[in-house]
């Protein structure tokens, strides 16, 4: 095992560049790595294969790129010329989509055109384009938290639904006669406004104004690009065909409505939006790196309008009804962002898992007493993500049912203070409410996001299982570690997207990711300074240093526990010194029973850590760990 040591910051070309010592003993990150093997071994051109791979959106090395030239300028420079290829925007792009839990088999068709149809394709996440682009200009990568996002648009395709005598026009003949039928049709529309009367008012609105739109969706429909369905659907009936379904919903005529001036209204924003739409047609736009691609600017359709980040997959994967409370979307923030999986310690499930907050039953409450309160920031937001405190009393679910939105509000009653009524936050204690976050919106939520310690960390942890391995046994400590760089890193230089880059580097240069052949098992990477413990996993080590050690340090501590060091025993796997109160030793097993015991108490008297709190994952492992070191089997922890 070897751990490395920060020794200097170098400029290239406006990037923060890390250079690394190996502080000790280990196969070597660069020439002359591994026993018996000279100057850019097998070894060495491996590395420079996986991390022109990793770094560069997948691509390999060219035929035109010498590796042993890009090896003779030492592994950190290699990295360095890496993270200033346009195609790392490719690599964040990928990151950022991993990161939000919607990870692509591919990001890009084989003639290196971003996937844009059907759904669920890059332009569907533009929180993650965004994030990506910034990042390779050494901006913001915290971009990625904006709640409202621009409109990313992707080249116009050929429509996939026509009349077969079209066939031999081009993609953009053929989509042009398609946008122009929609204007003639309300050309139409506009010749038969004066001769609608309110007795054939009805009719008008219920066949003809109907079919108008009908033929309006289906057109933008039929044209993928811009995530139609979420975006220009209910932009179109809000801003430019919202006083005509007023007027056709209207019991008695609305004083001052002109019918022929909203038809004509509607297809002068028709024609901007068209013209806007033609210029992402694939003869001119056609973008292969992130920075290449471009939004629509609707500023001139309808001032003030935004989309938020919840797009086509959130809307699928991310449903409400009106019994969960909006917990599933809860779970995934706290999964997706603060690395959280609520997995709730001692394995003995209730029984009935009942409505409710579950705060009477201890394994229920492990969970809600963060996911009810993180779901609160979604509590205005029904069917397909709508805020329905902008239109009116009234809330309706993904299952079509509804209920007054005050009454609905009252499930987060009791607040902590005056200040905050409802109890909606990221709760880290029960104990100590000064810990915890609380808001009130989602604007609340995604702006803690970008200053939230444990978001921070989970972006590293991300990024370690994005660049080594998802399921590669990681230390906790090099996680706490990498954070605290990043951290320092944003404050020197200003930039989360350099800081990002960075903590690439440093993963890309540790030993997780240069040897082959890993055991997942197995911690690679440390953080400076590391001694190991013994027969105590690395991950299980850092939990114990953090939360457990303060307390229980030596034998001549609380309970006669010394939880810092390892004793070796012939009868069993060893375990940690512990003595009752007359000085005599207990045994490894009354130990690990005893730990498990306090891990689970409900009882704050005996539940440990004594009358602080411990991350819920952390609680879980070291249990699981504990466990498995009782009945011999493999504790199975990362």
């Amino acid at each position: 095992m070897r751990a490395f040591r920060r020794l200097a910051l170098a400029t290239l070309s406006g990037l923060v560049v890390l250079t690394y010592t190996v502080a000790n003993a280990g196969p070597t990150p660069g020439p002359s790595s591994g026993p018996g093997s000279g100057p850019n071994s097998w070894n060495d051109h491996w590395w420079i294969e996986k991390a022109s791979r990793a770094l560069r959106g997948g691509d390999p090395l060219s035929s035109t790129e010498n590796p042993d030239a890009l090896l003779a300028q030492g592994r950190d420079q290699a990295v360095a010329s890496f993270l200033k290829d346009p195609r790392f925007g490719d690599t964040v792009l990928d990151f950022s989509l991993m990161f939000l839990g919607f990870r692509k088999d591919r990001i890009k068709k084989e003639n290196g055109t971003y996937i844009d149809f059907p759904a669920d394709s890059v332009y569907d996440f533009p929180q993650a384009i965004h994030a990506s682009q910034e990042v390779a200009k050494d901006g913001d990568f915290f971009r990625i938290f904006d709640l409202y996002q621009p409109i990313y648009a992707g080249p116009l395709e050929r429509p996939y639904s026509f009349d077969p005598a079209d066939q031999s026009l081009s993609d953009d003949a053929l989509r042009a006669k398609y946008l122009q039928g929609i204007l003639d049709d309300l050309d139409r529309l506009i010749a038969l406004a004066p001769k609608v009367t309110p007795t054939t008012q009805k009719d008008f609105c219920a066949d003809q104004l109907a079919t108008h739109l009908l033929l309006v969706s289906n057109g933008l429909l039929r044209i993928p690009v811009f995530s139609f369905p979420d975006t220009f659907v209910a932009l179109f009936t809000r801003d430019w065909y919202g006083s005509l379904e007023a007027y056709c919903g209207a019991l008695t005529p609305i004083p001052g409505f002109d019918l022929v001036t909203a038809l004509q209204s509607a297809k002068a924003k028709d024609v901007l939006l068209f013209s806007e739409i033609q210029k992402f047609n694939s003869a001119t736009y056609d973008p292969k790196t992130v920075a290449n691609i471009a939004t629509i600017d609707l500023s001139s359709l309808a001032p003030g309008y935004q989309i938020t980040q919840f797009k086509n997959p959130q809307l699928t994967a991310l449903t409400n009804s009106s019994t969960n409370y909006n917990r599933k979307r809860s779970a995934y923030i706290l999964k997706k962002f603060f690395c959280d999986d609520l997995n709730p310690i001692g394995v003995q499930f209730p029984a009935v898992h009942a409505a409710g907050k579950h705060g009477n039953d201890a394994a229920c409450f492990a969970c809600h007493y963060k996911l009810d309160p993180m779901a609160g920031f979604f509590r205005n937001y029904g069917q397909v993500f709508i805020d329905f405190s902008k239109l009116g009393n009234k809330i309706t679910f993904d299952d079509t049912a509804t209920a007054d939105l005050k009454t609905y509000e009252q499930n987060w009653a009791g607040g902590p203070d005056a200040e905050h009524p409802l109890n909606i936050g990221y709760i880290r204690s029960t104990k100590d409410l000064t810990q915890n976050f609380y808001g009130s919106s989602l604007e609340d939520l995604y702006a803690y996001l970008k200053v939230a310690p444990e978001v921070r960390r989970c972006i590293m942890k991300r990024a370690y299982e994005y660049l080594v391995s998802d399921d590669q046994t990681v230390d906790g400590d090099y996680l706490d570690y990498l954070t605290d760089q990043f951290n320092q890193d944003i404050a020197m230089q200003g930039s989360s997207g350099v800081a990002l880059k960075n903590a690439f580097a440093r993963i890309v240069l540790g030993p997780g990711f240069s040897t082959p052949n890993i055991d997942r098992n197995t911690c690679y990477d440390h953080k400076p300074g590391y001694v190991p413990s013994g027969g105590v996993p690395c991950q299980v080590s850092s939990i114990l240093n953090k939360s457990c050690v303060g307390c229980h340090s030596s034998t001549q501590d609380s309970g006669g526990l010394d939880l810092a060091h390892w004793e070796a025993s012939k009868g069993d796997a060893g375990g940690f010194p512990h003595v009752n109160g007359h000085g005599k030793p207990i045994s490894h097993a009354a130990t690990f029973q005893m730990i498990l015991d306090r891990l689970n108490a409900t009882n704050p008297d005996v539940r440990m850590p004594y009358l602080k709190d411990m991350l819920t994952a952390d609680r879980q492992q070291l249990y699981l760990w504990a466990n498995g070191m009782l009945t011999g089997k493999d504790a199975a922890v990362k």
